[in-house]
């Protein structure tokens, strides 16, 4: 089982957003829920806590959002724009991120 979280950083303000993910029964990663607002001194523990959520909903089907289109970006292209990503994984069988 495998758990996924996106870590986004406003190039401008440094501001910290959180995008969970899940796998799903076809093997694609797919975003869950809106993007989560975060600062850097609870980064580590919301990012522990998206990966659990992301582990807990492997391979079950979520109802489908647009996190993107709820920012004030409205669009992904636009959004990544003026956020640089970082992605973090975990694999819950043999423990390696």
């Amino acid at each position: 089982m495998r758990g996924a979280v996106h870590i986004y950083v406003n190039k401008k303000d440094r501001e910290i957003s959180l995008l969970k993910e899940y796998k799903t029964k076809i093997g694609y990663w797919t975003g869950m829920g809106c993007l989560i607002q975060t600062d850097r001194e609870s980064l580590k523990k919301e990012v522990l806590i998206c990966i659990r959520d992301s582990i807990s909903a492997y391979q079950q089907e979520i109802e489908p959002t647009e996190p993107f289109k709820s920012s004030p970006y409205k669009t992904w292209n636009k959004f990544f724009k003026y956020h640089d990503s970082i992605s973090c994984e975990y694999d819950l069988e043999t423990g390696s991120v």
